[in-house]
C-alpha cells in the first residue's frame, strides 16, 4: 500500500491556495471571505494530510511485521540447521572417542551464536507480531533449544545408539512446524 501522491499534493496546493488568499487581499469584504475560504482549504488540508499520515503509518507497520516475521524465520531454520550439524558432529565424535568425547568449542560457538541469532530475531518479532509470539510459545528459542539440549545430552550415554534415538522425529517436527506457523502468520500480514 503506497501512500496516495495525489492527496499530498492536493492538500499542499489547498493550503498554498488558502495562504495566497487569505492574506494577498486588502479589502474588507473580500478579505473576510477569502479568509473563510483559506481557513476551509486549510481545514481540508489538515484532514487530507492527517489520512495520509495514517496509510502511512499502517503501511510502515505492515512492513516492519513483515521484516520481523522473516528475519525470524531464517534465524529459526539456520538454529535448526546448527542443532543437526551439531548432532552429527557429536555423533562423529562418540564413534571415535566413546561416551566421553568433546567437541571442538567451534562447533559448540556456532550452535550457539545461531541460538542467540534466533533468540534476537524472536525479541523483534515479539515487538511487531505479539500475536505470533503469543500463539506460538513452543517455538521460542528457549523451548526449541531445551528439546534440542536433551538430544545432546542422550548422546553421552552409554547405552546411546542413533537408530534408537528420536532425534529426527524431533527435529522434522520442530521444522515444518516452525515453517507451517510462520508461513500462516506470513498470509494473515498479506
Amino acid at each position: 500500500m503506497k501512500p496516495d501522491v495525489t492527496n499530498i499534493c492536493v492538500a499542499l496546493c489547498l493550503v498554498i491556495m488558502g495562504y495566497y488568499y487569505g492574506a494577498s487581499n486588502n479589502s474588507l469584504i473580500t478579505s473576510d471571505i477569502f479568509s473563510l475560504l483559506g481557513l476551509i482549504i486549510s481545514l481540508s488540508a489538515l484532514i487530507i494530510a492527517k489520512q495520509a499520515l495514517g496509510t502511512w503509518r499502517n503501511q510502515f507497520k505492515h512492513q516492519l511485521q513483515h521484516k520481523a516475521l522473516v528475519n525470524a524465520e531464517l534465524c529459526f531454520k539456520s538454529y535448526c540447521a546448527s542443532e543437526e550439524s551439531f548432532r552429527v558432529e557429536c555423533i562423529k565424535r562418540r564413534s571415535k572417542q566413546g561416551s566421553d568425547f568433546k567437541v571442538p568449542n567451534e562447533h559448540s560457538d556456532i550452535r550457539n551464536t545461531q541460538k542467540r541469532e534466533y533468540q534476537r530475531a524472536w525479541n523483534e518479532l515479539a515487538i511487531t507480531g505479539l500475536g505470533f509470539v503469543e500463539r506460538n510459545t513452543n517455538l521460542a528459542p528457549k523451548e526449541i533449544g531445551d528439546g534440542y539440549l536433551n538430544f545432546a545430552i542422550e548422546v553421552h550415554n552409554e547405552d546411546f545408539s542413533p537408530s534408537r534415538s528420536n532425534f529426527y522425529n524431533m527435529h522434522e517436527y520442530n521444522l515444518m512446524e516452525g515453517v507451517t506457523m510462520f508461513l500462516k502468520y506470513r498470509a494473515e500480514l498479506s
